[in-house]
């Protein structure tokens, strides 16, 4: 966006202030209610770049549950994987005869 002065954008979407993050260049900017139904950004003058992110934190809790989660499985697979690549070493293979058999 490129302002000539100091402004104010007026976003025509609902305002809900949970989960919303607003960034100007990379620097984190206010999120103000305008009108009582709409969102808005101070925009200083000159050309920027604005950066609007909805992450709630609901969406936020349930990536690091569904992190946790791939965590713990893989930590189970990996000595699972391990103590059955043992006990395979371990034992004779089918159809092959011990010592002792012969």
């Amino acid at each position: 966006m490129k302002a000539e002065a100091p402004s104010f954008l007026v976003l025509s979407e609902v305002y809900y202030p949970e989960g919303w993050q607003a960034w100007v260049d990379g620097e984190p900017a206010s999120i103000h209610e305008v009108n009582t139904i709409l969102r808005g950004v101070m925009v200083p003058a000159g050309a920027h770049e604005i950066t609007l992110d909805f992450e709630p934190a609901d969406v936020r809790l349930g990536r690091l549950i569904s992190n946790l989660s791939l965590l713990l499985i893989v930590l189970g697979i990996i000595p699972a994987a391990v103590i059955e690549g043992r006990s395979r070493l371990s034992r004779p293979a089918k159809g092959s005869l011990r010592a002792k058999d012969q």
